[in-house]
């Protein structure tokens, strides 16, 4: 009996839809593979990890402009020497993850900063009884 109670579940299930999947587009009105595949962008990046996760990402438009990261640590003096104004700023501790972005091209050097709150508070207590602020998100520096 639970073999043929089996057999007719698979052999029902099909040919039914099921009620997870909508197959159906409500835009158009077109009917859409459950398992078709998104074209995304192809992005290339070089990933540094420094451990603690604290990362350094190079995001390249193809493969060939890696050339011009060939000599990283003057992009980084640049880069330090370009964000040295905002040092007092940016040296404020809080509990926010910081992203910085920052852009090259031909003519100029842009810096694009970015905050993200904090979702949840979390809140270490030592021994004496001091109470810190425990930042879950790292900051991030990206080299675009």
């Amino acid at each position: 009996m639970k073999k043929i109670g089996i057999i007719l579940m698979l052999v029902l299930g099909i040919n039914q839809m099921l009620f997870a999947q909508d197959l159906v587009n409500k835009e158009n009105g077109i009917n859409k593979s459950v398992f078709e595949t998104q074209t995304l962008p192809k992005r290339n990046y070089i990933e540094i990890q420094f451990g603690k996760k604290n990362e350094m990402k190079f995001w390249l438009k193809n493969l060939n402009d890696i050339k011009a990261i060939r000599n990283v640590d003057s992009l980084l003096n640049l880069f330090l020497a370009d964000i040295l104004p905002f040092n007092d700023s940016l040296s404020r501790p809080t509990a926010d993850a910081r992203k910085i972005q920052y852009y090259l091209t031909q003519e100029t050097r842009n810096l694009q900063f970015k905050a993200y709150p904090a979702q949840e508070e979390v809140y270490t207590i030592s021994k004496d009884k001091q109470i810190r602020a425990v930042k879950l998100r790292q900051d991030t520096v990206e080299f675009l």
